[in-house]
Parts: structure tokens; C-alpha cells; sequence
């Protein structure tokens, strides 16, 4: 369907000389607009999203991409920083300080760090939120071999309790979340088929 809007849009710009700001697409949730956009900018259609936010600019589409991001690479301190307290574990702004400090002082990266939350002062809620963490990001380091892209991200959004609290809020923007994260998955398969 994305690759049939695409075909027409060139269509009607080439052949019917509409302007491209003259076109609209409509779909019906916002979990679609993944497949749109990426045909879109594989194309080289300029497109705009109204009336909301683009696919990958969604809050829970950045958490999850950080999640894999600091799976693949565990010296990605943004990352790190993004997810330690995402789901909420009670990691708050104090905490993510002290281990930041810690990680310069000891000279290690930020992840390292987190393992050594304790040393860094961390305490309570947040030093169990820390060790939740780690023991999420270990199982999905483990499955990552069998799984693949899309099985780890499904595995560790469920692991980490993400849909959980995101149903848990219960308004339909919160479920759209959960969608989209789905829709992610989707992504990443597709992916993964093109690289076999």
C-alpha cells in the first residue's frame, strides 16, 4: 500500500503536475504512518505530518530504539541515559548524577558504571531500579544471538515491564504507544528479511 501511494504521488506530480503540498494521506492509526514515511524518504517524497508527530519521533519509538541502541552498543551513554529509568524504576535526575560522576572519576564508560551504582552512592529504589535494568539489558544480551532485531526489542519492551505500565495509563494515546512499538517490531523484521 505505502509503495502504491508513492507510485501515485509521483504519478500525479509527473504526469497530472499536482504539487506535492496539493497531496494528503489519510490512514487510520498512527502505527501506520511507519511504513508511509519510510517509503516516503526512500523515494524522495517530502512529506509533513499534521495533527501529530512523526513515526520516529514518538516518545516510546525513542525509548525502544535506545534500548537496542545500548544493546548494540554499551558505550552509548545518551542511551543508557535514556532508559535507566524507562519503564519507571525510581532512578531519578540525583542518581543518574552520581553514577555520571563515578563513571568520570573511575574513568569507565557510563554502563560500566551502572554496575557499580552502589560504589557510586546510589541507594534504595533506585540502586534496585539500576540492578532491574542491567538484568533486563544481560537477558536481551543473551537472547540477541537467536532472537534477532525485531525478537529482542518484542522480548525486552515486554521483559521491562514497558507495555505493562503503558496499558496500566489506559488512554488510547498510551495504547497507540503500544501499537507503534508493535509496529517497530514490523519494522525490524522487514529488515531482517531484507538482510537474509
Amino acid at each position: 500500500e505505502a509503495q502504491f501511494i508513492v507510485h501515485e504521488i509521483d504519478r500525479l506530480v509527473d504526469v497530472e503536475q499536482v504539487r506535492y503540498a496539493d497531496v494528503a494521506v489519510f490512514y487510520r492509526t498512527n502505527a501506520q504512518s511507519r511504513v508511509i514515511e519510510e517509503s516516503f524518504v526512500r523515494s524522495g517524497v517530502p512529506y509533513r505530518i499534521v495533527g501529530g508527530t512523526k513515526f520516529y519521533d514518538r516518545r516510546e519509538i525513542k525509548d525502544a530504539l535506545a534500548y537496542l541502541r545500548a544493546l548494540a552498543n554499551p558505550d552509548d551513554e545518551v542511551g543508557w541515559k535514556r532508559i535507566v529509568n524507562v519503564p519507571k524504576r525510581g532512578v531519578g535526575d540525583t542518581s543518574v548524577r552520581k553514577v555520571e560522576s563515578y563513571a568520570q572519576g573511575a574513568n569507565i564508560v557510563f554502563r560500566d558504571a551502572l554496575r557499580e551504582a552502589s560504589a557510586a552512592g546510589v541507594n534504595g529504589r533506585a540502586l534496585g531500579g539500576i540492578k532491574e535494568l542491567s538484568e533486563v539489558m544481560t537477558e536481551s544480551e543473551e537472547k540477541a544471538e537467536t532472537l534477532g532485531v525485531s525478537g529482542v526489542n518484542e522480548a525486552m519492551v515486554e521483559r521491562n515491564g514497558y507495555v505493562a505500565e503503558r496499558e496500566g495509563e489506559g488512554e488510547i494515546e498510551e495504547k497507540g504507544g503500544i501499537e507503534r512499538v508493535s509496529e517497530l517490531d514490523g519494522g525490524a523484521r522487514e529488515y531482517e528479511s531484507r538482510r537474509v
